[in-house]
């Protein structure tokens, strides 16, 4: 999949996948939507996502996601690139993924997302 270089939206949402985003997402040079929500996915966010100068839309919530939201993420927040980011960094008191520019922010425990 990794080798689909044109390949611009990616959802697989809400199928039960297992396992880690692999940093050769970064591969998927012309990807604009990414959605990988819903799943049970594990690990930290690949930094590699961030240098896709195309990703506009991306959903990363209701997964097991550890550590933050890579500081990198959020540099491309609001500059014309990553227009939208969803992830699970709810509730503010105790955040699964602490995401200081998130759009939307989920809690994995409770079921909701709010709109930052």
């Amino acid at each position: 999949m990794y080798s689909l270089s044109a390949l611009t939206q990616l959802d697989v949402s809400d199928n039960k996948f297992t396992g880690t985003l692999s940093t050769s997402i970064g591969n998927l040079r012309h990807l604009e939507v990414l959605r990988v929500s819903q799943n049970q996915l594990r690990g930290q966010l690949p930094v590699e996502l961030a240098s896709l100068s195309g990703l506009r839309l991306a959903w990363f919530h209701f997964n097991q996601f550890t550590g933050s939201v890579p500081v990198e993420y959020c540099n491309n927040r609001g500059v014309g690139i990553l227009e939208f980011l969803s992830a699970d960094c709810g509730p503010e008191t105790s955040p699964s993924v602490p995401c200081s520019c998130c759009s939307s922010c989920c809690d994995i425990e409770n079921r909701w997302c709010d709109s930052g």
